[in-house]
C-alpha cells in the first residue's frame, strides 16, 4: 500500500515519524542537559534508529543556519 506523498508504505511513513519524533525528544533532551549530539546519542540505552540519529546529527551540524531562519 501507497501512501499519497509518493512511494514510501504506510509502514515506512510510519517508521519515518517515529523517527522524527523520537529525533524531537533527543533534541529537546539535549537542550535541556546542555549536551552535544555524541552526549545525548551516546546516553541512550538502545541507539537510536539510523534516521532519528541522522536528524540529531544535522539539527547540530546546521544548529547557527537554523537559529538564525528562525529567529
Amino acid at each position: 500500500m501507497s501512501s499519497s506523498s509518493g512511494n514510501f508504505s504506510v509502514f515506512g511513513e510510519d517508521r519515518r515519524t517515529e523517527a522524527r519524533e523520537r529525533a524531537l525528544s533527543l533534541l529537546y533532551e539535549a537542550e535541556a542537559k546542555g549536551y552535544d549530539a555524541d552526549q545525548v546519542l551516546g546516553e541512550l540505552a538502545v541507539p537510536a534508529d539510523p534516521m532519528a540519529e541522522l536528524l540529531v546529527r544535522g539539527v547540530f551540524t546546521h544548529m547557527a543556519r537554523i537559529d538564525f531562519l528562525i529567529t
